[in-house]
C-alpha cells in the first residue's frame, strides 16, 4: 500500500483485524462496477471519513476504489463478512452535489450507479504515488571533454533561466535521451526535482472591447456567476459574431470568485486556434481532457483537477464527469452538436446532463 494510501499502523497488512482497544463504525460504500447497491465495510472512527471520501477496498479477490454512500454505526452484514476499508486518499473527493448528481443521473438515465461513478473516478493509476519529476541545469563547475552533441545541450541550457524536463532539452537541441544521459554521467549536468506548478490563468490578462450587444451578455453572465447560483443561460449569435470571447468574460468571473470553470467542446473545435484564443485572453493554458491525452496526461489532469489546482478545464463530453472540488460554472460551446451525445456503455446526452449537474 503507498503512502497516500496508509492510514493504518499495519503498514505490511491489507487485511486488518479490527482493534478491540478502538471503536469503528461502518461505511456504505459504491463501488466502480455496474450494481446499483452499496457495499458496507467496517472503519476505525478516527480516519476522518465522510459522504464522497474515495476509498480503497477488497471486492472479492480484487482491490477497488470506491465512495463513501453514508456512515453509520450498525450493519447487517454478519461479523465474519465484514470487511475493512483499506485507506482513503486524502487530497481528493467528490463533494454532496457530486453525489447527488450521480444518484439523479443514475435514476434518470437508469445507468447503474456504479457505472457513473466508474465515470468519475476513470482514473483509478491517479491514486497510486506520484513518482518524482526532474529536469536538468547545468553543472557550472564542469570542465571534463563533451562530444558535440553533448556540446549542444550544453549550449541549449545556458540559453535558459530555468532547469529543463529530458523531453524539452531533446525537443530544443535536437538531440536524443541518450546524448542528454552521457553528458549526465560525465558531470556536465545536473538533476534538480522539477516542481509540478501550474501556471493559472489571470482573469485581468489584457482587457477586451465589447460592442453594446455583445457588453449586455457579458454583464449578465458575469452577474450570474457572481451570484453563485442555479441558472442556465443560452448565448445565441451567427458564427464569428464573438460568443467565445463573451463566455470567455464568464470564465474570468468565475476566476475572480476563486471557482474551477469546466468548458465543453465538441472533440473537433478543440483545436489549437481554440486554445490559442484562451491564452491570448488568459495568459496561460487550460487544463485539457480529450480522448488522445495519454495515461500520463490524464494521470496529471485528473489530480490537478480533483486538487482544484486545475481553475479552468476544457473537454470533450466527459470531462463533464470529472471531480472538481469547487465548480462555479459549466459552458457548453455549441451545444446543438450531436457529439453530445454518448451512446456506447452508458448513454447520456452530456447538454443534458450539465444543466441537471449545474442545477444540483
Amino acid at each position: 500500500m503507498n503512502q497516500e494510501l496508509n492510514l493504518f499502523e499495519e503498514t505490511e497488512n491489507t487485511d486488518i483485524s479490527p482493534d478491540i482497544s478502538q471503536s469503528y463504525a461502518y461505511a456504505e460504500v459504491l463501488v466502480t462496477l455496474p450494481f446499483g447497491d452499496v457495499f458496507d465495510y467496517r472503519y476505525y472512527t478516527d480516519i476522518p471519513l465522510r459522504p464522497g471520501s474515495i476509498v480503497q477496498i477488497p471486492f472479492g479477490k480484487r482491490t477497488l476504489y470506491g465512495v463513501v454512500s453514508t456512515l453509520k454505526d450498525t450493519t447487517d452484514t454478519p461479523p465474519q463478512k465484514i470487511k475493512d476499508i483499506q485507506g482513503m486518499i486524502e487530497w481528493g473527493a467528490l463533494t454532496p452535489h457530486d453525489l447527488d448528481f450521480l444518484h439523479w443521473m443514475s435514476d434518470y438515465t437508469m445507468i447503474p450507479k456504479g457505472l457513473v461513478l466508474k465515470m468519475f473516478l476513470s482514473v483509478p493509476a491517479a491514486f497510486e504515488e506520484e513518482k518524482p519529476s526532474y529536469a536538468y541545469v547545468l553543472n557550472k563547475g564542469f570542465s571534463g571533454k563533451l562530444t558535440e552533441k553533448q556540446r549542444q545541450v550544453v549550449r541549449t541550457l545556458e540559453g535558459c533561466s530555468m532547469p529543463l524536463s529530458n523531453p524539452d532539452i531533446q525537443k530544443n537541441a535536437k538531440v536524443s535521451a541518450a546524448i542528454i544521459k552521457g553528458a549526465l554521467a560525465k558531470g556536465a549536468l545536473t538533476l534538480v526535482p522539477l516542481k509540478n506548478s501550474l501556471n493559472q490563468p489571470d482573469p485581468d490578462f489584457i482587457t477586451l472591447s465589447y460592442s453594446p450587444e455583445q457588453q449586455e451578455a457579458v454583464t449578465t453572465l458575469k452577474k450570474s456567476v457572481a451570484a453563485q447560483q442555479y441558472e442556465a443561460l443560452l448565448i445565441d449569435g451567427v458564427t464569428g459574431s464573438g460568443k467565445t470571447e463573451v463566455y470567455f468574460e464568464a470564465i474570468a468571473q468565475a476566476l475572480k470568485e476563486k471557482r474551477q470553470s469546466v468548458v465543453l467542446l465538441p472533440e473537433i473545435s478543440l483545436t489549437p486556434q481554440w486554445l490559442e484564443r484562451f491564452e491570448k485572453r488568459f495568459g496561460a493554458p487550460p487544463v485539457r481532457w480529450h480522448s488522445q491525452m495519454t495515461p500520463a496526461q490524464r494521470r496529471k489532469a485528473w489530480r490537478q483537477i480533483a486538487k482544484g489546482s486545475a481553475s479552468v478545464v476544457v473537454g470533450a463530453r466527459s470531462a463533464l464527469m470529472l471531480p472538481y472540488p469547487n465548480l462555479g460554472l459549466i459552458i457548453v460551446d455549441e451545444e446543438h452538436e450531436t457529439s453530445y451525445k454518448q451512446e456506447e456503455s452508458a448513454i447520456y446526452h452530456a447538454r443534458d446532463m450539465a444543466v441537471a449537474k449545474a442545477y444540483h
